[in-house]
């Protein structure tokens, strides 16, 4: 899979960027914003697309409630 994201990595647009993979695995989003799913939630789900960019959403939703609350640390690198 790899190889399909550095493809992906180095267009540079706003198109969904997408890899459809064999196996049974959860739908998600990677750091570089390539969606990744199975063939099976493509093909079977009317709304694949869409249920991921939600997902993202809520997360990223998540992630700036706790920041607020002070419970993120900024960085990895950041711990003492």
């Amino acid at each position: 899979m790899n190889q399909e994201q550095e493809s992906l990595v180095h267009v540079p647009d706003s198109f969904k960027k997408i890899i459809i993979t064999s196996t049974n695995s959860p739908l998600w989003r990677n750091e570089q914003g390539i969606t990744i799913m199975s063939i099976y939630d493509f093909l079977l789900n009317d709304n694949s697309l869409e249920s991921c960019l939600s997902k993202m959403c809520d997360a990223v939703a998540q992630i700036m409630r706790l920041a607020q609350q002070g419970q993120i640390i900024e960085r990895p690198g950041d711990i003492a």
